[in-house]
């Protein structure tokens, strides 16, 4: 496997932009930029042998700085949509930029799409790095970002994304690169399989409601192989079956704020939820219902536990206070649709509660409910 360099073109502001080449000796080969670590050209052979280019990209640095397609871009500091560009950590709210609406898309005005990478040959592939600096598009804290490319000999792209911050921080990286494996027309003859037995509902501006819904009778149901079709557009998170099954937690008897953090762990871990399990807040830490009623949701969701029909909330029983105040989250997430049962409108979705309610809740919600 051969690597070489070439200048691309300047940026507006002048910046040098470098073309990486990496070529097998089997045919393939894979052109990076350092401009968002982005994969501007992917040739592998056809049945016949014969070179293809599978994936968009653009001719010219002018066309990527002037478009907002992401092609092929490194995606951050966090992939796909923020509602309303807030979030809340540690019991502070942060204000994001807005570049999608009222909502916050793709890391921000000028995420790491858009920055010049510092880039390198190292080993059999290349390495892009970059410090995304604190209070970059609104995010909290400096994050060292490290994203690694190699091909391989049987024509396989691979990419290894390392991220180290100085402080909590929301963190959700990925490529953007869109596939062609004709090398052009359209995808609509394609045809494709997704072993998902739910996908992600989502409001009019592709915001999640929170609610998995079965794929069967949709056009969604892709569980066998069949053609895209141009009828329906998607732009969906599908659920893999069985890709939450590995890594379920039993939970042992501790106290509050570990059990809460053990819970949180395998809900980060399983796609649920991110940023809450990294076990240092304490059992007075704030938490807000939204994020709570997430990790209700996605335990029993993601186990494939039907909990419509549980409406039982009497094994709710610790102690005292918060034991009153998980029958009252309880009620929350079931008005909010979460899970079926009786509305309290006195609860807000970000109101806070501590960890140590929260586990209670977790804890009587799991063992009660999930196990069953």
């Amino acid at each position: 496997m051969s690597i070489t360099s070439a200048l691309f073109g300047h940026t507006r502001r002048g910046t040098p932009v470098t073309a990486y080449q990496m070529r097998t000796s089997s045919g393939a080969c894979a052109v990076i930029l350092d401009y968002g670590a982005t994969i501007q050209s992917l040739c592998v052979p056809d049945r016949d042998g014969n070179p293809v280019d599978v994936v968009l990209g653009y001719d010219t640095l002018e066309e990527y700085e002037a478009n907002d397609g992401y092609l092929g871009a490194t995606i951050g500091r966090f992939a796909n949509r923020i509602a309303g560009g807030t979030f809340f950590l540690n019991g502070q709210a942060y204000q994001l930029a807005k570049n999608d609406g009222a909502n916050h898309l793709h890391g921000g005005v000028c995420g790491f799409d858009k920055q010049v990478w510092q880039g390198k040959m190292e080993g059999d592939g290349l390495v892009f790095s970059r410090t995304s600096p604190d209070g970059e598009e609104g995010y909290p804290g400096a994050l060292e970002i490290q994203v690694r490319f190699t091909l391989s000999e049987d024509n396989t792209l691979e990419i290894q994304y390392d991220a180290q911050a100085d402080r909590d921080t929301p963190v959700n990286l990925t490529n953007h690169s869109y596939f062609n494996l004709a090398g052009r027309g359209t995808v609509s003859g394609h045809t494709l399989q997704i072993c998902a037995e739910r996908y992600a509902e989502g409001t009019a501006d592709c915001m999640p409601t929170g609610r998995l819904l079965e794929v069967e009778g949709t056009p969604f149901d892709f569980r066998k192989e069949k053609t895209i079709g141009e009828t329906f557009e998607y732009d969906h998170n599908f659920v893999l079956a069985g890709s939450p099954a590995a890594g379920a937690p039993s939970f042992p008897d501790v106290p509050a704020n570990q059990y809460y953090s053990n819970a949180v762990a395998w809900a980060a871990a399983n796609g649920v939820v991110s940023g809450y399990g990294d076990g240092r807040f304490g059992p007075n830490d704030p938490i807000t219902r939204e994020q709570m009623a997430l990790i209700l949701q996605g335990y029993a969701r993601l186990e494939g536990k039907d909990v419509s029909a549980r409406t039982d909330l009497s094994v709710y029983t610790d102690a005292g206070a918060v034991s009153n105040y998980a029958l009252e989250a309880m009620r929350w997430a079931r008005a909010v649709g979460l899970i079926n049962g009786t509305s309290d409108t006195t609860l807000t979705p970000r109101g806070t509660a501590t960890r140590a309610q929260a586990a209670v809740i977790l804890r009587g919600f799991c063992e009660n409910v999930v196990s069953d």
